[in-house]
């Protein structure tokens, strides 16, 4: 298991790093926008829908990633400084106000570059099946708002094409302002690699907008699918070619067919 760093952050960052922000100004960061960094940067992104919203960093390096709610940096509210590929933070603006935020990302670290994504759309998921989707190379993060009301839920992405090694995770809020950092997801998944699906199940107590995050470990593309059904149960059990399984009760399998043969 990786090891897992919550907010509070481990690390101190100095400030003259950040001091050339100060004379050129912040760079803005557009939703969908994947780009490449090799310094530690400043940014800062405009906030105008009432969704949720994620901006992830990912690098072969140990990049992390703070999210503040003012663009000198003095509110920091969520941060993300774990050891896996990918950090990301998200704010639920269905609760917290609109606006201007700023987002520092910082190696703490390795010499590798970074890229780093915000993704605020205005997608939302239903409960059933979400079909059709394309993950494009590069990218980096996605998230969706899901309604749900109390139950439990067991949650699908299914990688239909190509190699993208993926994680997915469930935020929730609990109807007030919100922000957070990777490790704060209720849930999450993010253990089969290139091409694998992800699952979990998790109850939910309260009737409210989620957020439902998708990260990418590495860049390349894809075609998923997200099934999000009623009932919870145990997430998908995954098949392991030539390895014998018992079981003692009725069980549901998945497999991920990599090879053009029978």
């Amino acid at each position: 298991m990786s090891k897992i760093c919550k907010f509070p952050l481990k690390k101190v960052i100095p400030p003259f790093l950040f001091l050339p922000y100060l004379i050129w100004g912040i760079p803005e960061l557009t939703d969908d926008v994947a780009t490449t960094i090799s310094n530690n940067t400043n940014f800062k992104y405009n906030q105008t829908a009432a969704y949720w919203a994620v901006v992830g960093v990912r690098s072969t390096s140990d990049w992390d990633i703070e999210l503040y709610t003012d663009t000198l940096f003095n509110n920091l509210v969520a941060g993300s400084s774990g050891t896996d590929l990918v950090d990301f933070v998200v704010g639920d603006y269905n609760h917290s106000p609109l606006g201007w935020e700023g987002v520092k990302v910082y190696r703490y670290s390795g010499t590798a570059s970074a890229t780093v994504e915000y993704e605020d759309n205005t997608e939302v998921l239903s409960v059933g099946s979400n079909t059709g989707y394309t993950w494009p190379a590069g990218d980096v993060v996605e998230i969706w708002d899901v309604y749900l009301n109390p139950g439990s839920y067991t949650f699908t992405i299914d990688i239909t094409s190509g190699t993208v090694d993926v994680g997915m995770a469930l935020f929730a809020s609990n109807g007030a302002a919100y922000y957070a950092g990777r490790y704060y997801a209720v849930a999450s998944a993010d253990a089969y690699g290139n091409g694998g699906d992800e699952s979990f199940s998790y109850t939910i107590s309260n009737t409210d907008w989620y957020g439902i995050v998708v990260w990418a470990n590495n860049g390349n593309s894809g075609g998923f699918n997200i099934y999000i059904s009623t009932g919870g149960g145990s997430p998908l059990v995954e098949l392991t070619d030539d390895v014998a399984t018992t079981i003692s009760n009725n069980t549901n399998f998945k497999y991920n067919q990599t090879a053009a043969y029978w």
